[in-house]
């Protein structure tokens, strides 16, 4: 309604200056998928689009900049995604185009040749294995459910449980639930260099480092960390010829997934900030390499717009 959307506006004109809301999503499918409960598809997304209204959306890197020098003059929000799905230059970028809305993109660069992330080819092979399959992982055994939510439990479960391990043991987990879970093989999900330089050439898009292999950070040596960071930001530089300024950290939780160590990394390997995954509003005060992210998680657009507010003026209060 109308009356709606002018209230909205004006609610949100008035939220206070030096507040930078940023989003961090990850796929965005076209058709809804039941297994995938915790991805938006296309129509889901448009809603969470639609709770933007009102509200003055910039680049990332701009915005941290505006931010630093004192220059946000109201609350904005800047868009961004991680890992670099192919739904990002299929599904995401035209809906971004179509209301001139910019976004950061994080990819890891080692997948480009091809290749699946860890938890997708674990969630496909749990997906597809027979029904009432013994699954051994980590020495215990357990029967594959028949139903499509006890079984994506059960494959969250083994994702948490391997996702701190050190990356050629948590491979060698994966191949051997791949393995005997027999399923037929997973269509590539993530960008290849092609797809990735024309999502690059889209308009408003920015390209950001997330490591050339996407490991917990911390299961890494010091040596490992940093290949993983300024490789990736040298073969990101080096296929697309543009600047690489902003980094995400693997799953980006301070403490057990980054610390001191790899931000000290991050900074070293040439990006002016990075972003995590832990929960919080970006203040004039903020590390540019401890820069926190929100989800939007409510059904509505207006429950969102709602979400957006409180923590602005949540914030605002402290």
């Amino acid at each position: 309604m109308a009356w709606d959307s002018a209230f909205r506006r004006y609610c949100v004109r008035r939220l206070p200056a030096q507040r930078l809301l940023v989003l961090n999503f990850h796929r965005v499918l076209l058709q809804h998928d039941p297994f995938d409960e915790h991805s938006p598809d296309r129509t889901a997304f448009v809603r969470q689009l639609d709770a933007l209204e009102g509200f003055e959306v910039v680049p990332l890197a701009t915005g941290l900049t505006a931010l630093a020098a004192g220059a946000l003059e109201r609350t904005a929000v800047a868009l961004t995604f991680d890992d670099g799905y192919r739904e990002h230059l299929s599904v995401v970028a035209p809906l971004l185009t179509a209301r001139g809305l910019p976004a950061t993109v994080f990819v890891s660069s080692g997948f480009l040749d091809g290749g699946n992330m860890w938890h997708d080819r674990l969630l496909w092979a749990c997906r597809h294995a027979p029904d009432g399959l013994s699954l051994r992982v980590e020495g215990v055994s357990v029967a594959l459910p028949p139903g499509t939510a006890q079984r994506r439990a059960l494959a969250d479960r083994i994702i948490r449980e391997l996702k701190g391990r050190p990356l050629l043991e948590r491979e060698a987990a994966v191949v051997a639930v791949e393995e005997h879970c027999q399923a037929p093989a997973l269509p590539p999900l993530l960008l290849d260099r092609t797809g990735l330089r024309e999502l690059a050439a889209q308009p408003g898009i920015t390209i950001g480092g997330h490591t050339q292999h996407h490991p917990i950070l911390t299961s890494c040596t010091a040596a490992e960390a940093r290949a993983e960071i300024a490789g990736c930001r040298a073969e990101l530089m080096a296929l697309l010829g543009v600047p690489v300024p902003v980094f995400a950290y693997p799953n980006g939780h301070e403490g057990s997934d980054f610390g001191a160590r790899e931000v000290q990394l991050v900074r070293e390997s040439g990006f002016a900030h990075a972003v995590t995954a832990d929960w919080g509003v970006a203040t004039g005060s903020v590390d540019p390499y401890r820069v926190p992210r929100l989800g939007l998680y409510r059904r509505t657009s207006l429950g969102n717009t709602l979400l957006l507010m409180r923590e602005a003026l949540r914030t605002s209060a402290r």
